[in-house]
């Protein structure tokens, strides 16, 4: 009797863990839910523990019911953790010493499929991002080993969501004869830039006088991760090894494949709200991300403050000390500030009259040319440009400086920012 009891309650506690490990049961009202129904259940099962004893239909249906729980957990959880391996293999990050700080595996060469339509249109043209690494894990091309005229360094916006050849870098050097290394990396903020010019630098052949190109994305620096700038022992402590740890299990039981095939039909609508497409004219239609959207009207307009930002002071420190970092290692440092694709198309995205985006300067433009001022660094606000060139390339051509349904400039807005850093050069 008591191995049987024993071996139910086994079973039983196994379908409580499973959907918590597997991310099937999210939500406190899921799991409060979940709980009761076990609680119920080890009542029962103790209550009645004679009658399952003796009736073995009963007891069998009760494990039946226990069985097909805990192997719709297990399928979803053997299938997330093969998913998120095989994502491993398939991505092209490598992880360094630093947490938080991103890099790319080194001499990799790959096409990437891509379609700048919706998904759900048939007849959406894809083409193929060539990407390419080197031998220290960032997007560059042979041409960028050694007497670089410059070293530009950004996030997304650097690498470019562009095949290799169409990269800010690679057409400085293509359409001007600039040869600059790439140290852009998808996801690192101004924090992780800083640590990386800090780390690369030493590995990266430049010229005598060739300075550092930092673009920064008016879209989620103010955003980004922000952690100590010097002593980076603190981001290895005991707490902060289990608050990691904490995340990347949450983050993985947000992967659960039947979880989010569920969360995709209860809140299409929701996910639907991220995007906010426009119409341009009945023929083009442009997509907008609202998070960038309410940064904006939070802290981008030009009638907004952003001290009361929780990383205003963190943001301000990262740029004072890459700034200190640029001095001690006596190389000059041009920062430019890349707008999203809100701040130029936002008559479009709030209704406006056609072509009254607003140029002046956004109260982050304002603090970046402030610290800049203060420390004797060439600041550039590129906003101004490109929403006078959005105009004049859609009249002439009806073409548009940024993909249609991504945040990120396209090939042509690229050239129009490789050109706009070129004459700040000269």
């Amino acid at each position: 009797m008591k191995k049987r009891f024993f071996a139910l309650l086994f079973f039983l506690c196994t379908a409580y863990l499973l959907p918590l490990a597997s991310g099937l049961i999210w939500g406190k009202s899921a799991f409060i839910l979940l709980s009761l129904v076990f609680l119920t259940a080890l009542f029962l099962i103790w209550r009645k523990r004679e009658l399952l004893n003796k009736n073995s239909s009963t007891r069998n249906y009760f494990f039946l019911v226990t069985l097909l729980c805990i192997s719709i957990s297990a399928i979803d959880l053997s299938i997330n953790i093969y998913r998120n391996w095989q994502a491993e293999q398939e991505s092209l990050f490598a992880s360094t010493d630093l947490p938080l700080l991103q890099k790319y595996k080194p001499l990799q060469e790959r096409d990437i499929h891509y379609s700048d339509a919706p998904s759900n249109n048939p007849n959406a043209r894809e083409q193929i991002l060539h990407i390419k690494t080197d031998a220290l894990g960032f997007r560059n091309n042979a041409h960028t080993k050694k007497n670089c005229d410059a070293l530009l360094i950004g996030d997304s916006f650097g690498v470019g969501m562009c095949t290799q050849d169409s990269t800010i870098s690679e057409l400085l050097y293509s359409n001007l004869h600039y040869n600059s290394y790439n140290l852009s990396v998808s996801g690192n903020g101004p924090w992780e830039q800083f640590h990386l010019l800090q780390r690369e630098l030493k590995n990266i052949s430049l010229k005598k006088g060739a300075p550092v190109l930092w673009l920064l994305f008016a879209g989620n620096d103010l955003e980004g991760n922000y952690g100590p700038l010097r002593n980076t022992d603190e981001l290895y402590t005991v707490a902060k090894k289990t608050e990691r740890a904490r995340d990347s299990f949450f983050a993985f039981r947000e992967k659960s494949p039947l979880r989010c095939a569920l969360e995709s039909l209860a809140h299409s609508e929701d996910k639907q709200a991220l995007l906010l497409r426009k119409k341009i004219n009945k023929n083009q239609e442009i997509t907008f991300y609202s998070n960038y959207a309410k940064e904006f009207e939070n802290y981008g307009c030009c009638n907004c403050e952003i001290e009361t930002h929780k990383n205003y002071k963190a943001l301000k420190a990262t740029l004072r000390a890459t700034m200190q970092l640029m001095r001690e290692k006596n190389i000059a440092l041009k920062i430019y500030l890349l707008p999203s694709k809100e701040e130029v198309y936002q008559w479009l995205l709030y209704g406006k009259k056609e072509w009254t985006s607003d140029t002046c300067a956004s109260p982050l433009s304002k603090l970046l040319s402030s610290v800049a001022t203060e420390n004797a660094v060439d600041f550039h606000d590129s906003k101004p440009f490109i929403i006078r060139e959005s105009k004049k390339h859609f009249e002439s051509e009806r073409a548009l400086l940024y993909w249609h349904y991504d945040t990120h400039l396209n090939a042509r807005g690229n050239l129009l920012i490789a050109q706009y850093i070129a004459a700040t050069l000269k």
